[in-house]
């Protein structure tokens, strides 16, 4: 399904969208991830969350 035409073309709009977003999000650096580089605080920052295709919940045993 990820070289269907539609998927290829969403991911461009959705890479292209992102890249509009990146001077919002903050640096992290070192291997640790310890180092950040925030951007300037006039700036509405952006936290970018992502997940894989796994659901938990707090009752999974």
């Amino acid at each position: 399904g990820y070289e269907r035409e539609d998927v290829m073309a969403y991911r461009k709009i959705f890479l292209e969208q992102m890249n509009n977003f990146e001077y919002r999000m903050p640096i992290f650096l070192e291997d640790n991830l310890e180092k950040i580089i925030w951007p300037d605080n006039n700036i509405q920052r952006l936290i970018l969350i992502t997940h894989d295709k796994c659901i938990f919940s707090a009752y999974d045993r």
